[in-house]
């Protein structure tokens, strides 16, 4: 249920920047970035996900 509300909320839009960093998206686990990155970016993307996790459970609970 709350998936379906996240997912009629979401507009992504790719071609407001000349160069984007990004040119597509997907929806995934909370936790898939740390097994699709590079080794030197895990410790951030961890750290960040870390730091979000518990707002957003509080949230959706």
């Amino acid at each position: 249920m709350v998936y379906n509300e996240i997912l009629n909320e979401v507009s992504i839009d790719f071609t407001n920047d000349a160069n984007p960093e990004f040119d597509d998206y997907k929806w995934a686990s909370y936790w898939h970035p740390l097994h699709a990155i590079v080794d030197f970016k895990k410790d951030v993307y961890r750290s960040v996900l870390k730091k979000f996790c518990m707002p957003y459970i509080e949230k959706i609970s």
